[in-house]
C-alpha cells in the first residue's frame, strides 16, 4: 500500500473521512450509527475533504474575527454558526442529495474497527478535541483585552466556553476510546 505526502496509505485516509471500500471497490460514506452509506466515485474525494474540514473552517474564522479582526463576538459567533449551516446545507441538500444509499455487509462495516482505521482517526480524534481549547484560549484572551464583556456578549461568551468545555470533553473521551481500542490490537 502506497504512503501518500502526509505519511497516510490510501485506506488510512478514506477512514479519517468515515469512508470505506467495499467488496467491490466502490467508496463508501458511513452513514453514523448505521450499517450503511453513500455511493461516492472518486471524484467526491475532493469535496468529502472540504466538507470534513467544516468545524476547522468555522473555527479558523472565528479565531481571525476575535483576535485578528477584532471584531463583535455576536458578529463573529453568527458568521461562524452560518459557515457551518452553509456546509450542512450544501452536504446535504446539494452534494449527497443524489447518492445511492447502499447497505454494507457485517465484513465491511468491521473495516471501520481495525487497527489501520483506528489509527488514522486517532490523529484526527485529537484534532478535535484540541480545537476547542485553542478556541476558548482565544475567547478568554479577547475579554481580557477588552476588560470584559457585557451584556448579552457576556451570555454569548459564557454559552461559548461550556460549549468548547463540551465539545474538549466528548472529543477527548472518543480519543480515549480509540487508544484504549489500538492498546488491545498491540495485546493480541
Amino acid at each position: 500500500m502506497s504512503k501518500k505526502k502526509n505519511g497516510l496509505s490510501e485506506l488510512e485516509e478514506l477512514y479519517q473521512f468515515g469512508i470505506i471500500k467495499d467488496k467491490r471497490r466502490r467508496l463508501i460514506l458511513v452513514i453514523p450509527n448505521k450499517q450503511e452509506g453513500y455511493h461516492l466515485q472518486a471524484g467526491d474525494m475532493t469535496k468529502v475533504r472540504l466538507l470534513d474540514g467544516q468545524y476547522i473552517w468555522a473555527a479558523l474564522l472565528f479565531v481571525l474575527g476575535i483576535g485578528l479582526l477584532k471584531l463583535p463576538l455576536i458578529a463573529v459567533t453568527v458568521f461562524a454558526v452560518a459557515v457551518i449551516v452553509g456546509f450542512e446545507v450544501f452536504k446535504r441538500f446539494v452534494f449527497l442529495k443524489d447518492k445511492q444509499i447502499i447497505k454494507i455487509s457485517d465484513t465491511d462495516y468491521a473495516k471501520l474497527e481495525s487497527e489501520e482505521a483506528l489509527r488514522a482517526l486517532k490523529s484526527d480524534r485529537f484534532m478535535d478535541f484540541i480545537l476547542p481549547i485553542f478556541v476558548a484560549l482565544v475567547l478568554i484572551s479577547r475579554q481580557f483585552e477588552i476588560g470584559g464583556y457585557q451584556g448579552i456578549e457576556a451570555t454569548v461568551f459564557s454559552f461559548l466556553i461550556a460549549l468548547s468545555a463540551g465539545f474538549f470533553a466528548y472529543n477527548f473521551f472518543n480519543w480515549l476510546k480509540i487508544l484504549k481500542k489500538l492498546k488491545a490490537f498491540k495485546k493480541k
